[in-house]
């Protein structure tokens, strides 16, 4: 049996190595779905078809679960498999999440409601309107976005015209209802990023939480003046958040919105108002279990007024900064808080060190090279391998203790994960060669 674990627009995040290296050390199997082509580094999976990529995984998700549903059995034989985890690190990947935890719903690491309450834009702004964090919005069809946004008078002239799933702050724009050239720009600009996303679904709370068509709507909502503040941090699985970071945004650059400078700390008591809202916010959205990416303005009222929320932590720089911050890599802690629980029965995992055979004569050694290495990176149960020593390197051998290589595996059972181990050292075989041999005495 195999046990998988499917991982979906990892590479926004950079997160190969790492959600690689977490599966196997639970004895999963690790697919990695992307949306375009991948890089270098997953070659090993690449080599095996572990790597799917497919525009339809954006366009037609619908149609592309059903095909990685087959996919899979290709691979490992109808009832050879099990997928016991789902994890997603994309925005634009969040309808095809929902498709597969329909298939697999107790594989999804992050749970259906919470992406429904924030991913989907709409949705948010619905959840959060009759609270202290509502924002005024609409959602109008796509097709007559023009002419409903222009009657719009309840949102105000300035407003904020957006796509309804995350785009990364592409084609939001701010603009002036009574500026009909403007309004047809923004409108067409989101029309034309939809012809590349195909008929992705999603339940829309303002239609009675009905499957809609994403690309048929356009959200709109007032702008909101004030100081803007990005909130990172993680929430456990028992609601704590930890850490919370308040950052204050200095220089933001628009169509599209880009933010350019970030400052921290922020000073009391400003810093705390915004922790605690921010807290308030989830609680009442019931996030938990993750990551988050909150930004939130303060009006001339001192009213928070979030902008969004996103079941993840920061793009870009954000999570370095954090990082040094509070020493906490959020991408890290989710991909494992995730995780936990997910491991496949009997899951086992072993580190190995590889030293110079310990009868060789004293004397210099140079490394010409480890054979087995790039064999060992590309198997399904490595977790990961480090050298220590450069070919080319000489060694005194007899008076100093050398580490040339250090790996881990994971598998199925103790001892079957022993065994691998030594085995893999075995095929390793580090080949010394004397440069100059100390007689013995």
């Amino acid at each position: 049996m195999h046990y998988i674990g499917i991982a979906l627009g990892y590479r926004s995040l950079g997160g190969v190595p790492l959600i690689v290296r977490a599966l196997r050390a639970r004895g999963l199997t690790p697919v990695l779905v992307a949306d375009e082509h991948v890089a270098d580094y997953s070659r090993d999976l690449i080599e095996r078809g572990r790597v799917i990529a497919s525009d339809e995984t954006i366009r037609h998700p619908a149609a592309f679960a059903g095909k990685l549903f087959m996919l899979l059995d290709r691979m490992f034989g109808a009832g050879g498999y099990c997928v016991l985890a789902i994890v997603n690190f994309q925005d634009r990947m969040w309808p095809l999440y929902m498709q597969l935890a329909r298939l697999w719903p107790s594989a999804a690491t992050t749970p259906v409601n919470i992406v429904e309450r924030t991913a989907i834009k709409p949705n948010f702004r619905h959840v959060t309107a009759n609270t202290e964090f509502g924002v005024k919005y609409a959602v109008v069809p796509s097709a007559t976005a023009v002419e409903d946004i222009l009657a719009l008078d309840r949102l105000g002239d300035q407003v904020i015209v957006k796509p309804v799933a995350g785009s990364g702050g592409d084609h939001v724009r701010r603009i002036a209802r009574s500026d009909r050239a403007g309004v047809h720009a923004a409108v067409s600009a989101i029309r034309a990023s939809y012809e590349g996303w195909g008929r992705p679904t999603a339940p829309l709370f303002d239609f009675d939480g009905s499957e809609m068509a994403l690309t048929e709507y356009v959200l709109v909502e007032e702008l909101v003046a004030g100081t803007e503040f990005s909130v990172e941090g993680h929430v456990t699985r028992d609601g704590r958040v930890e850490p919370l970071v308040v950052l204050r945004k200095t220089d933001t650059r628009e169509q599209p919105f880009r933010d350019l400078e970030y400052v921290w700390p922020t000073a009391e008591p400003t810093s705390k108002r915004v922790a605690d809202d921010a807290q308030a916010l989830l609680r009442h959205v019931g996030y938990f279990g993750q990551a988050f990416h909150l930004e939130m303005k303060y009006d001339g009222t001192g009213a928070a007024r979030p902008i969004e929320l996103n079941p993840r932590q920061g793009g870009g720089s954000i999570g370095d900064f954090v990082e040094a911050i509070t020493g906490v890599n959020l991408h890290a802690r989710t991909v494992h808080g995730l995780l936990e629980g997910r491991s496949a029965p009997n899951a086992s995992l072993v580190l190995r060190v590889i030293q110079p055979p310990g009868d060789l004569q004293h004397g210099t050694y140079c490394l010409e090279g480890c054979p087995g290495l790039s064999e060992l990176q590309s198997d399904d149960s490595c977790v990961y391998a480090r050298r220590f020593v450069d070919d080319g390197t000489l060694l005194e051998i007899g008076n100093q203790e050398h580490y040339l290589v250090e790996f881990a595996v994971g598998t199925v059972g103790e001892e079957r994960a022993i065994a691998k181990a030594r085995a893999i050292e075995e095929r390793l075989a580090p080949k010394l060669s004397p440069t100059r041999l100390v007689a013995p005495k």
